[in-house]
């Protein structure tokens, strides 16, 4: 779990201030691989239509993949567990870098 949540959000950096909507992120890999595949696909699992949902979770798990490998890196580079010795300039920039591939080294 990354920082003790379960989920975090975040407001758009373009949006106004009275922007109620969220992107919400579920960092447990358990319940982000249940609501992406299973919760989603509810009702073709409950039609016994598993290789329909199996086409679908083949489909996009590499891409599932490599969003919690993200994930994974940025909670030890956080933890400082691995990349101890690079200074990060704002360790909050390597928080919020998925997607965007801007270097923070010093």
């Amino acid at each position: 779990m990354l920082h003790g949540y379960t989920f975090s959000y975040q407001i758009p950096v373009t949006a106004a201030l009275k922007f109620k909507r969220r992107l919400y992120f579920i960092h447990e890999p358990f319940f982000n691989f249940w609501f992406r595949f299973i919760y989603s696909n509810r009702i073709d699992l409950e039609a016994n239509r598993q290789n329909e949902v199996l086409t679908v979770i083949k489909k996009d798990f590499s891409a599932y993949c490599g969003l919690m490998f993200e994930v994974l890196v940025t909670e030890l580079i956080m933890r400082k567990q691995i990349l101890r010795d690079h200074p990060f300039k704002d360790r909050a920039m390597v928080a919020q870098g998925q997607g965007d591939r801007r270097c923070c080294l010093e």
